[in-house]
């Protein structure tokens, strides 16, 4: 059974902070679902002549299950890494506030940005919102 798209996009954003991003932008459409993320760490990818080296591109669990839902790139940037993805069809989404706030809670001072269908949470690097923030997502209706 699938994971829902919560559990990966949580997936996605560990990557990104294992990749040393101190910045990860998280842009989220529901309708249709879209997800964009952006970030300031290592490359996620291994380039020579701008050619993928191998498989090793570091999306491991995402890739499977993108594999009949849609399309995704992987784009290396100067300063980190883009990854998008549209699907193709209705996937659940999962719990996407406690997604928010497992990252926001456990993440080594990165500095995190979601914005879904343009409603934005924002933690700051040194969490001087964080309790805002929970608050904010704890009293909004699902």
């Amino acid at each position: 059974m699938d994971k829902d798209f919560s559990l990966h996009l949580l997936e996605l954003v560990i990557n990104s902070i294992n990749a040393l991003a101190s910045n990860i932008i998280v842009t989220i459409t529901t309708a249709p679902l879209t997800l964009k993320i952006v970030d300031n760490g290592t490359s996620i990818m291994k380039t020579y002549d701008n050619e993928l080296i191998g498989t090793d591109h570091g999306l491991g669990h995402f890739s499977f299950f993108m594999h009949d839902k849609g399309s995704y790139t992987i784009e290396p940037l100067e300063n980190g890494t883009k990854v998008s993805a549209k699907f193709d069809r209705k996937i659940p989404l999962g719990d996407l506030k406690a997604t928010i706030l497992t990252s926001f809670m456990t993440n080594r001072e990165v500095a995190i940005r979601y914005e879904i269908d343009k409603k934005i949470y924002q933690l700051e690097k040194d969490k001087s919102n964080l309790q805002e923030n929970i608050k904010e997502l704890l009293n909004e209706n699902s």
